[in-house]
């Protein structure tokens, strides 16, 4: 069967044998789509012009398909010959326009992929009722509204679109993972009945008071970052992974037992409520973290990373050095470490410490006296320029009681 289909055309390749799963084809400039009767699941079509031809697959067993689009147009008219369909992935050029008319008729599929397809409106997913996994990212949408059909939605994605509020998601109770990162959304409200939600990426938006999330029970990774007047209030129980970066963190966290926790960027002074024994990955790179939460780092037992760059506390990291933490920077270059183990050891690095504090300090000084020696320099230009706007003044005076 194989050996037939590589006679058909040379543009083919195929895995798995003499009964391949999985098939690319690539369709030949200015040639109709034809394919044989074969036994395929899984059928990637690229640089496709059109599926208007009926010589596309009547009778073909394709539940997956991939479409790469080359075409400046492109209907679907020719999509219902894959009458098994179940899962659809369309991935355009940029000059490539498309017309959704058609595949709204097609209600049978559980998975649909349409990233960067220059959609604005979802109208056209309003029969979709089986679809389980929805990924329409990387579009221009402005509502969600056609959505609330989709009651037995798990999986949906819909980040860097244009989404200012989230009104059509309530009644999509099955969700278990939701992306609506990169939008222009305030609140997260009319989420407040997805109980059954795992995974949470919000980041990016412009979220305020935040205090839905609680509802989450069974929520394990949450992403609020880059939300920058957000006040965020956490009680969540099972959140494994929690992301705030760049977010006002206004209650305690630290009865949420996190195993990964990232507060980069959050002007932070301290790890009081912050912090909590669960904790095997820590990032609080660009705050002013100082060496008073050194002891407090100490404690947490089973940290294996940290990440601080950007803080004070970087200067003191020989205290964590009989830990068994390592030190990272964000782009997860070790920071050198001399390992101590004696007295002298500690007590040198203490005085590097020091050594590079009264630098520091040094440079600030000669600063300051640049800066006044300047300042003087100025105060005296200035004392010129007025002794000479007396004299010409005074000079203008004279002139003037001669006159008189």
């Amino acid at each position: 069967m194989l050996k037939q289909w590589r006679n058909l055309n040379s543009n083919i390749t195929a895995s798995h044998g003499d009964s391949p799963n999985y098939l690319v084809y690539t369709q030949p400039r200015n040639s109709p789509v034809q394919f044989q009767k074969i036994q395929l699941k899984q059928l990637q079509l690229e640089n496709i012009n059109d599926l208007q031809t009926s010589d596309v697959c009547d009778a073909i067993s394709v539940s997956s398909l991939i479409l790469k689009l080359s075409s400046s147009r492109f209907t679907f008219d020719g999509i219902f010959k894959f009458i098994n369909l179940t899962e659809l992935k369309i991935i355009r050029q940029p000059q490539v326009q498309i017309s959704f008319d058609t595949l709204s008729k097609f209600t049978t599929l559980n998975t649909l992929i349409l990233n960067d397809c220059n959609i604005e409106q979802l109208d056209f997913m309003k029969n979709f009722s089986s679809l389980k996994i929805l990924n329409v990212s990387h579009n221009e949408i402005r509502t969600v509204m056609h959505i609330f059909k989709l009651k037995q939605l798990q999986d949906l994605n819909i980040g860097y679109n244009q989404l200012e509020n989230v009104q059509g998601l309530e009644n999509c109770v099955e969700l278990i993972t939701l992306n609506i990162e990169f939008n222009k959304i305030q609140t997260l409200e009319p989420l407040k009945d997805l109980r059954k939600l795992k995974e949470l990426r919000a980041n990016s938006n412009q979220l305020h008071y935040i205090t839905v999330i609680s509802n989450f029970e069974e929520l394990t990774f949450l992403d609020l970052s880059d939300n920058k007047n957000a006040l965020i209030q956490l009680k969540n129980k099972n959140i494994q992974k929690l992301l705030l970066n760049n977010t006002i963190i206004s209650s305690n966290i630290s009865n949420i037992p996190v195993q990964e926790l990232w507060v980069n960027n959050c002007n932070l002074n301290s790890l009081q409520n912050i912090v909590q024994q669960n904790l095997r990955e820590l990032h609080i790179s660009n705050n002013n973290i100082s060496r008073a939460s050194l002891q407090t780092l100490k404690a947490l037992k089973r940290l294996k990373k940290l990440y601080c760059s950007n803080n004070p506390i970087t200067e003191y990291q020989h205290e964590l050095s009989t830990c068994k933490t390592q030190i990272f920077t964000e782009d997860d270059q070790p920071y050198p470490q001399e390992i101590i183990t004696t007295a002298e050891q500690y007590q040198n690095a203490e005085i590097h410490v020091l050594q590079k504090q009264v630098k520091l300090m040094q440079a600030q000084i000669n600063d300051l006296v640049r800066m006044n020696v300047d300042l003087q320099q100025e105060m005296q230009k200035r004392v010129q320029k007025e002794s000479e706007l007396m004299r010409l003044v005074k000079n203008l005076n004279i002139e003037l009681q001669q006159k008189k």
